[in-house]
């Protein structure tokens, strides 16, 4: 009997180039948003979707609040300041990043189909076999709540879009949910 079939991601991953050579700090962290948004019909086939939306938003001289927010809280910064253009790079050069839906919505708020969510799972596990992450940090409390359980350590944080987010409070929580050695990590990367 053969073995079941598996259905890798439509999008494939964002992986920084020092992802796979030391991370972050020596630490792997995958990034775990919830969509893509397009009004372009054409990118649900374009299988480096995501890779081009972080290597525009992470890698560009204008990044978007989302991933500056994600950038902040990697790098322990209890505050909006943005981080330098560069340290932002660097972090995103450090880090991998996946979309759970495999589906393209319209906008932002969009009613997410429930078949979307049904399929979500094996492309994920497929991404987590490629990536092998030392953390998974989850971005969104809907996301959280459908995601498998991967198995590296998962940390689970509010959306950064989304209605009541505190700087202080999400990075408090996702200190708290990281495993001791991750400050460690941070330190490393930050005096690289």
């Amino acid at each position: 009997m053969l073995p079941p079939r598996r259905h890798p991601p439509r999008f494939h991953p964002w992986i920084g180039e020092s992802y796979t050579r030391g991370g972050f700090g020596g630490v792997k962290i995958l990034i775990v948003g919830e969509s893509h948004y397009s009004q372009n019909p054409e990118d649900i086939n374009d299988a480096a979707l995501t890779q081009k939306i972080v290597a525009h938003y992470c890698q560009g001289e204008k990044p978007l609040p989302f991933f500056k927010t994600l950038s902040c809280l990697l790098m322990g910064q209890a505050h909006r300041r943005a981080p330098e253009l560069a340290l932002h790079r660097r972090v995103w050069n450090a880090i991998a990043f996946y979309n759970y839906l495999q589906v393209l919505l319209q906008s932002p708020r969009c009613p997410l189909p429930a078949q979307a969510w049904e399929e979500a799972p094996e492309p994920f596990r497929c991404a987590l076999d490629e990536l092998m992450p030392d953390i998974v940090l989850v971005a969104g409390k809907r996301l959280s709540s459908h995601i498998p359980a991967p198995q590296a350590p998962a940390v689970h944080i509010r959306h950064p879009a989304a209605f009541g987010f505190s700087y202080a409070a999400e990075l408090a929580q996702m200190n708290a949910q990281l495993p001791a050695s991750f400050a460690a990590a941070r330190a490393n990367f930050m005096t690289a």
